[in-house]
């Protein structure tokens, strides 16, 4: 039997990007003044923003000075340049997450909403609508 030798992956490539549009879960959110095109991915625990995108909606002195180790596909790092709170609209409903901020070359889209949101929201998904995001009703 001969034994097949496997490339190591290279850690200088920090971006994987075979990304075909359709099919995608995308929801546009409004973030202050900005409507910005958001990804909804349940497979990422944090919800993240393009630093370019950022700077549009909040100054840059008021990102946490956390920075913090992101992991992807064969064990890529990206180090995020801080974070922040903030309170968006998705579909009429208000939602508030903390949003952590990737430099722009390494994010293909302008933010991604992670499973976080779900403290907050349900998500669902069928054929007819991609995605269909509501609020959680509150017990008082």
């Amino acid at each position: 039997m001969k034994e097949i030798k496997r490339e190591q992956p290279n850690p200088q490539v920090q971006i994987c990007s075979v990304t075909p549009q359709k099919g995608l879960h995308l929801k546009s959110i409004m973030l202050g003044n900005e409507i910005v095109l958001a990804l909804i991915d349940t497979g990422i625990t944090v919800s993240l923003i393009r630093e370019d995108v950022s700077t549009k909606i909040v100054d840059h002195s008021r990102l946490s000075k956390i920075n913090t180790m992101l992991y992807g596909l064969g064990q890529t790092e990206v180090i995020t340049k801080g974070s922040f709170e903030y309170d968006f609209v998705l579909d009429k409903d208000q939602y508030s997450l903390t949003l952590h901020v990737v430099p722009t070359k390494q994010l293909n889209f302008a933010a991604i909403i992670g499973t976080d949101i779900l403290g907050q929201a349900s998500l669902n998904f069928t054929k007819r609508v991609l995605c269909s995001i509501s609020m959680r009703k509150r017990h008082v």
